[in-house]
């Protein structure tokens, strides 16, 4: 068998004027990214995904002033993880510093840790009071970027007037003609949204682009999603339901979006058209959600279509849950795809152990033939023809993966291994490795990989050394 072995090292050099210390946060930001997202490294996140989370970072979610659907939608907290959250507020008050945060059940510590850079803890109220209301507010983002050499542009802009009224929309020039509309210039926008949201955030209005993303993505997940269990968050979804989209990338819905709340449930409808049509034939894309919340765990339905004047294409229902017993988080989603008549299944728990330990497990089946638009946790790049289970641990910065898939159809298997940890050697110095190994019954070759990158911080300088080999 024939090994290939190669080796880079790499320096990097950053110098930030904006703050004393933005090495530090920037390290910060990044580390809480890949937690909640559970990719293994900043290479494995999405642009989409890294834009949501930068604008987070520049305009923190105040969890004292948020609504239920607020909190969902940011796609920063689980549903339980909001549930909680409100319940502990109304009966403690504001939470005041991310030590309170970690108390909170559902999620901890490191959790905490993760959250810090893209929430606020402000508070209206006195301590031991919960803030009535929403007071107003109101922010403008623009980003501009250019390639001067190859004539690429792109540009964005995010209103937001108050609590119940936001627009956004992001165009490019060059780049990127595939996605969104083009004007005929030159000039494409992939995205643009106005949203509006009732006074007592009940309620909101999409018209524009949307995502939709509901349960563990076994039936409806719009946009990108990352395949392969890469780090230990990445066994199970954050559902956010229906969110304005605001981004260069594709996978997006354009359509008109609504939900809305009644107590403990909310009702989620939708009516859109990929971003991008290869065809030119349009295809709309109807959806519903009914969900529960409880106090300790949430339910929903989810029906989907997706057709045209050629016909369906697409059509299935699923049901999911999520639930939370003495810190032991389980959920399972099961589908059914009505066309087809095929269904799938999933179901995982994450189990906390010592004080800062999780362990997780994830088991699938997604037979050949399923073809629902969904995202679920999966080994290959298609969510069809997988049956496979999953386990992992995360401890102190240290994360293992174990991943083992069958698939029926094309007669083959597949396992892969994933070791990442963070060590952090002083204060100015960090270590972090990552060990890979896939296995394949294929007949292609074993792969297995070692990287290793030490990083110095100090004031406004960052270095990172990189040394890599497979």
């Amino acid at each position: 068998m024939k090994r290939c072995r190669k080796a880079g090292l790499a320096a990097l050099f950053i110098l930030r004027w904006i703050l004393p210390a933005a090495g530090q946060e920037t390290d910060a930001v990044l580390r809480g990214m890949l937690y909640l997202t559970g990719a293994a490294d900043a290479e494995s996140l999405d642009e989409a995904v890294a834009e949501r989370f930068a604008a987070w970072a520049e305009h923190p979610l105040c969890v004292n002033l948020s609504t239920r659907n607020k909190l969902i939608s940011s796609g920063l907290f689980s549903a339980y993880q909001a549930a909680t959250l409100l319940d502990y507020r109304s009966r403690h008050g504001d939470i005041l510093s991310l030590a309170e945060l970690a108390r909170v059940d559902g999620f901890g510590p490191e959790c905490a840790a993760a959250l810090a850079p893209f929430v606020s803890l402000a508070a209206a109220a006195p301590p031991g009071q919960a803030t009535v209301g929403t007071p107003p507010e109101g922010s403008a983002v623009l980003r501009l970027s250019g390639d001067r050499a190859g004539g690429d542009g792109a540009g964005k802009l995010v209103v937001s007037a108050g609590r119940f009224l936001g627009a956004g929309g992001a165009v490019r020039t060059a780049y990127g003609t595939r996605t969104g509309t083009d004007s005929g210039l030159g000039v494409t926008l992939p995205s643009a949204y106005l949203s509006l949201t009732d006074r007592r955030g009940r309620g909101s209005l999409i018209l524009g682009s949307y995502h939709a993303r509901f349960g563990q993505g076994l039936c409806l997940w719009s946009g990108f999603t990352m395949s392969g269990f890469s780090g230990a968050s990445s066994f199970s979804r954050r559902s956010s339901g229906l969110t304005p989209a605001c981004s260069w990338a594709s996978g997006h819905l354009t359509g008109v979006a609504a939900d809305r709340t009644w107590g403990p449930l909310r009702v989620s409808a939708g009516l859109g058209m990929p971003a991008f049509r290869g065809t030119g034939e349009r295809v709309w894309q109807p959806a519903l959600n009914l969900a529960w919340y409880g106090p300790k765990g949430q339910a929903s339905v989810t029906a989907y279509g997706k057709g045209g004047a050629s016909g369906w294409e697409a059509a299935g229902c699923s049901t999911d849950f999520r639930a939370c017993w003495q810190g032991i988080d389980g959920f399972a989603e099961v589908g059914w795809d009505a066309l087809h008549r095929v269904g799938a299944g999933l179901a995982g728990a994450i189990v906390p152990f010592r004080e800062e330990g999780r362990a997780f497990l994830h088991l699938r089946s997604y037979p050949s033939g399923y073809r629902l638009a969904g995202a679920a946790p999966r080994s290959a790049s298609r969510m069809e023809d997988e049956r496979g289970i999953s386990l992992g641990a995360a401890y102190k910065g240290v994360d293992l993966t174990l991943d083992g898939a069958v698939h029926p159809a094309a007669g083959t298997r597949l396992a892969k291994a994933l070791l990442t940890a963070s060590l952090p050697l002083t204060s100015a110095w960090t270590a972090c490795f990552k060990a890979t190994g896939t296995f394949r019954d294929t007949g292609s070759p074993h792969r297995a990989g070692l990287r290793g990158e030490v990083a110095w911080t100090r004031r406004a300088w960052t270095l990172k050394s990189r040394l890599e080999t497979s």
